[in-house]
């Protein structure tokens, strides 16, 4: 299994990354977040989460894992809660349960969907320092496009 897929591809794709668009959402205590601020970090991790899909939240583990492993490399994890109707205290209490410590934004209404091309819950995508999109994908290898496990 190649749990480290998603950093060593993002970080190493020569393909032609297309450029992050500008994009504010809110955080947990309805502060905005810009996506212009991302660069900042040697890369930023948008991670697709969904309060009841039980693919996305079998992988929390293993995203609490890769955040702390790269953080020393101001790589940066967070979690987009997208559902159209979720709340913040939904959003909180799921972040808790599942021991999410990475920041967590909102964003009912698409937004980052739309500017990512993002397609599924559990879905990742990886924007470089340069705000440029340098991968959009699975996590690793662990489940088939179904969501079967291997």
């Amino acid at each position: 299994m190649l749990t480290n897929l998603l950093l060593m591809t993002a970080l190493t794709v020569s393909a032609e990354p297309r450029s992050m668009p500008a994009v504010t959402v809110l955080n947990l205590d309805g502060k905005p977040v810009m996506s212009s601020a991302w660069t900042k970090n040697t890369a930023t991790v948008l991670v697709f989460l969904s309060l009841d899909c039980p693919v996305a939240n079998r992988y929390a583990p293993e995203l609490r894992r890769l955040s702390d492993a790269y953080a020393k490399q101001r790589v940066q994890f967070i979690g987009v809660q997208a559902e159209l109707d979720i709340t913040v205290e939904q959003a909180r209490e799921h972040a808790k349960d599942f021991k999410l410590d990475f920041p967590i934004v909102l964003d009912p209404a698409g937004k980052l969907i739309a500017a990512t091309g993002a397609e599924v819950m559990s879905e990742v995508v990886v924007i470089d320092a340069m705000g440029k999109i340098v991968y959009r994908g699975r996590i690793d290898d662990r489940y088939t496009l179904k969501g079967k496990s291997r």
